[in-house]
């Protein structure tokens, strides 16, 4: 079933009288390349995919807030109260819908009713693919349209931050919030994450596919290490300030930068640092080989990016490592490595459209005969970002 008929048909079974219903979608995102670099002032080149989250959502008269998810039994039902009253907890599916409700009255939005919301997902959870901006952005830019409030894109982006901060407790960068508001189909966008400044730049689905391997071990931001290593990043950058270097941010640095105060690092600091530096680089070579249709250097950049996640920030894990061997192996495969925050989720990979099918098949003959279980595999068509959808 259409996915906007499917939220339309259990939006009204559960909330029974439900009307003037609206639809809106937020996609999740892949990152070509760029990972970890976000908050340190990088370049990151993600696209807005075609999986997404979709909300229903429809006025009540009743004044209060209620929730409910195809994928989850029941109805979350918070008055205005409690919506500030209650402690959010990390494993409720509802935290980010209760954070933009909180945002929305802190900010003073005209709001003189409740508001009954169903949500379904296409994104795979744990996989890496930002179903957590989705969520955020999806329910912003919804209340946004219903309560007619002016909001830029960059409004809405750092908005999406601020509530990954405040209801689940990641300090994430922009990077995903960016991709899922700015999302163009058949695009990647440039984003320059020090002043948010951007380019879109087109990418060739007759030539190379991006296929995702899910790993199937679901990761957690907030229960992995990914906060430790942002705190990482910040010492060795306030070290290398310690040291004479000027820059703002991590990757403002050169490489003949790092290598001057390298060993006045500790170790693990030294390894987070040389992987912003290197990876940032990376990602702008990246650009200009695909500008240039250089697809096989393109590729060996990508797997350059997943020997620095795995070596020097140590964000990989086993079955990821031996995901990307196995892609080496297969012809027509440009490149491959993890994306994502690490700790789990998918590897992203660069393939030659004459070759899917034989990757897809070799994946799945050498994922079961290791792991003893099938992989979910996906192929990512790109997409535009949040919207509404028509009914």
């Amino acid at each position: 079933m259409n996915p906007v008929q499917e939220i339309i048909g259990s939006h009204r079974e559960t909330f029974q009288g439900a009307a003037s219903i609206r639809v809106f979608s937020c996609p999740g995102r892949i990152n070509l390349i760029g990972e970890h670099i976000d908050y340190n002032g990088g370049h990151v080149l993600p696209a807005a995919i075609d999986k997404a989250i979709y909300l229903a959502l429809s006025p009540n008269k009743d004044g209060v807030f209620r929730f409910h998810s195809t994928a989850f039994s029941g109805i979350v039902e918070l008055t205005k109260d409690q919506l500030f009253k209650r402690e959010l907890h990390h494993v409720d599916w509802w935290i980010y819908t209760a954070g933009v409700l909180r945002v929305m009255f802190e900010n003073g939005w005209p709001v003189d009713h409740g508001f009954d919301m169903s949500f379904l997902s296409t994104i795979p959870v744990g996989s890496g693919l930002s179903s957590s901006a989705a969520m955020c952005e999806v329910c912003i830019y919804a209340l946004m349209q219903e309560l007619g409030v002016a909001m830029s894109k960059k409004e809405m982006v750092l908005l999406g931050q601020r509530i990954e901060y405040e209801a689940a407790g990641v300090k994430c960068g922009t990077m995903d919030q960016f991709a899922v508001v700015h999302g163009k189909k058949d695009h990647a966008v440039l984003l320059d994450t020090r002043d948010m400044s951007y380019t879109y730049v087109p990418v060739d689905s007759r030539r190379a596919h991006w296929i995702l391997v899910n790993s199937g071990v679901k990761h957690s931001l907030r229960e992995s290490g990914y906060n430790d290593r942002r705190k990482q990043c910040e010492n060795a950058l306030s070290i290398m300030h310690g040291k004479g270097l000027n820059g703002k941010y991590l990757c403002d640095f050169s490489l003949s930068d790092f290598e001057r105060v390298k060993q006045d690092l500790p170790e693990a600091e030294r390894k987070r640092a040389y992987h912003a530096i290197s990876e940032n680089i990376r990602t702008i070579e990246f650009n200009g080989c695909m500008k240039n249709n250089d697809y096989a250097s393109a590729g060996r950049l990508l797997y350059g990016s997943h020997e620095s996640l795995r070596d020097n920030f140590e964000v990989s894990i086993s079955e990821i490592d031996r995901m990307v061997e196995w892609a080496r192996g297969i012809s027509g495969v440009y490149g491959s490595r993890l994306m994502g925050g690490g700790f789990g989720g998918c590897t992203i990979n660069m393939v030659d459209v004459s070759h899917t099918e034989e990757f897809r098949e070799t994946m799945i003959e050498k994922f079961t005969e290791e792991f003893s279980r099938t992989p979910e595999i996906y192929e990512c068509i790109l997409e535009d970002g949040v919207k509404e959808e028509k009914i």
